[in-house]
């Protein structure tokens, strides 16, 4: 019951700071990210657009310059991402403009990490090809995730753009080791 509890708290502080907000609880686990954030299509305007970010990090980067950014690029979608190859992350392999041209989870195939902060030009798109990644089975290990929805938007040559930050203004707070690490920054 302190799960519940805890959950409803954090919905109400986040609905309290951005009263246009709707946040979904989800009971239980799902098969992954990608599921998750379809929990929520109910409350997706498929015209606007949509950002996905892990709850779990924190990106000390300026979001509206990211956002910008995708913008001029005229991208139908974008991904923060850093330099790393450790194989917990997802990953993208670009082009010389910062494009995307494939993306992997949990396979180092470049060394542009991604930063689990996800842009999409209209809600529709993620919908469409979130479900498209899914119908074709392309899960990891059980689990849907995110970043691989990239190479079906690649197939329709979807526009995906990038924006590069510094290993250090990424902070994972995946685990209690992790949160102190962050903490002794402060």
């Amino acid at each position: 019951r302190k799960d519940d509890n805890d959950r409803h708290y954090l919905k109400n502080i986040i609905e309290l700071i951005v009263p246009y907000a709707h946040v979904a609880i989800v009971e239980g686990e799902t098969a992954g990210a990608a599921l998750t954030a379809l929990l929520a299509v109910e409350h997706m305007d498929d015209s606007l657009p949509l950002l996905l970010a892990n709850g779990d990090q924190v990106l000390n980067c300026n979001l509206q310059k990211v956002l910008k950014e995708f913008g001029q690029k005229q991208a139908d979608a974008g991904v923060i991402t850093f330099e790393s190859v450790h194989p917990r992350w997802s990953y993208v392999k670009v082009d010389s403009l910062g494009l995307v041209l494939e993306a992997a989870e949990k396979k180092p195939i470049s060394k542009h990490a991604t930063a689990g902060f996800y842009y999409y030009k209209k809600a529709s798109e993620f919908v469409k090809y979130a479900k498209r990644m899914i119908l074709k089975d392309g899960h990891v290990n059980g689990m849907f995730y995110i970043c691989p929805i990239f190479n079906e938007m690649i197939l329709d040559q979807k526009k995906i753009s990038t924006f590069e930050i510094s290993a250090d203004e990424y902070h994972s707070l995946m685990s209690p080791n992790k949160i102190k690490q962050f903490e002794s920054l402060f």
